[in-house]
């Protein structure tokens, strides 16, 4: 191999340092400069290094796939305070989007190419699914704990990591969803609608001209929805206190 090594030893540490006798070329070059180079006897003899293409004995075999392209998908995570690497996973298919379902890295979301979410958690792949059709982006519900894709359809997948089902899609009179995302006051500001409209309603009742019969069954459905707005109220707040449980046990196993 033409070019030089050095090895200056610092104390009990070893350094190699690998340089070739001409500098790398500019990948902005023209390609009429670079077409030049064909017949440049130093740049067809140089020695290009590929990092981390190593072995611990030798190298027997290498081939080269005919398109060319990447393998296999890498996801990597960093820890920042301490600017380093924290660990490294491969998944089978390229990755379209991701979505972080906790407050850490202990559960994340992967949307691939081959129509499959991966649930990865602290220990690695925990859960795959597919979806039926080719997924373009992907959001996170933490209040019902739904995955939600955008896809190649008029339909918005629903996938509830409660109870581990599909729930019903909600279908748009778009041809195609590109891009999905979730309101971070959504619930609150349909509460809040749903008064004012009772409010409204409640005022309004003097002003029609209604028969006695009229305003005994109009104030009946305001009470019947009433109910059913209360009822939906409680299983909301019990799902929640059950994740919150479901939550501290898991934290309360981990600790021990």
């Amino acid at each position: 191999m033409e070019g030089k090594s050095k090895n200056p030893n610092l104390g009990r540490v070893k350094m190699y340092t690998v340089a070739g006798q001409n500098r790398s070329n500019a990948t902005w070059l023209a390609p009429k400069k670079l077409r030049a180079l064909r017949k440049n006897p130093d740049y067809l003899q140089r020695v290009d290094l590929i990092q981390d293409l190593g072995f611990e004995t030798a190298t027997s075999r290498i081939k080269v796939s005919p398109d060319g392209e990447i393998y296999p998908p890498q996801v990597k995570l960093y820890e920042l305070r301490e600017l380093s690497l924290k660990f490294e996973r491969h998944l089978i298919s390229e990755i379209i989007n991701f979505r972080v379902l906790d407050d850490d890295y202990s559960k994340i979301a992967f949307l691939c190419a081959d129509r499959s979410i991966y649930l990865h958690a602290k220990y690695g792949s925990h859960y795959s699914l597919r979806i039926p059709r080719m997924g373009r982006d992907i959001a996170y519900d933490s209040w019902y704990c739904d995955v939600i894709c955008a896809a190649s359809s008029p339909d918005l997948y629903r996938i509830n990591l409660e109870q581990g089902r599909f729930l019903s899609s909600l279908s748009t009179q778009s041809p195609a969803l590109n891009v999905v995302s979730r309101r971070l006051r959504r619930l609150m500001m349909w509460m809040v609608l749903r008064v004012t409209h009772y409010a409204d309603a409640i005022a309004n009742e003097g002003d029609l001209s209604l028969t006695e019969e009229q305003k005994k069954n109009f104030r009946k459905v305001k009470e019947e929805e009433d109910v059913n707005a209360d009822r939906k109220l409680q299983i909301r707040l019990k799902r929640r206190r059950r994740r919150k449980q479901s939550k501290e046990a898991c934290f309360k196993a981990f600790r021990c």
